[in-house]
């Protein structure tokens, strides 16, 4: 889980890394789930249309649910 809700501003690069951990993460089997996006960053993955490939929750709580912690 990366919680994004102190984040203020993500770059192009930060994005890749995102991606890159996403990638990895896949590749063995494992789950990403993003949370805490505030509208901006939102705005930017549903620009990207990375909302197709990132699982977003809205909060930590959700996100750990989707873990079934």
């Amino acid at each position: 889980i990366l919680d994004f809700t102190a984040v203020n501003f993500v770059s192009s690069q930060a994005i890749g890394i995102v991606m890159n951990l996403h990638k990895k993460s896949a590749a063995i089997g494992g789950k990403m789930i993003l949370c805490g996006c505030g509208p901006r960053l939102q705005e930017l993955i549903k620009i990207t249309r990375l909302d197709r490939v990132l699982n977003v929750k809205p909060t930590q709580k959700e996100a750990m649910n989707a873990f079934n912690l």
